[in-house]
């Protein structure tokens, strides 16, 4: 029982860096899309926007995170 407690303690980081890595690949394919991709909250608040999105919207990323995306 206290081997498989200190087991799940030690694999949790590795668990966290896999997540990381899949969330960088994730954000390096959107910002290399050509196509503008916008990501909102439940309150449909920016949370993303990828290089295309700013160009449109003339907004940086920075600019547009948790403005209503009605603002676009």
């Amino acid at each position: 029982m206290l081997g498989n407690a200190v087991a799940r303690i030690i694999e949790q980081p590795f668990d966290a860096i896999a997540f990381y890595d899949e969330r960088e690949i994730a954000q390096m394919t959107l910002n290399s899309v050509g196509d503008a991709v916008v990501s909102c909250d439940r309150e449909s608040r920016i949370t993303y926007l990828n290089p295309a999105a700013e160009t449109m919207t003339g907004w940086s990323q920075a600019e547009a995170l948790s403005r209503p995306l009605a603002k676009c």
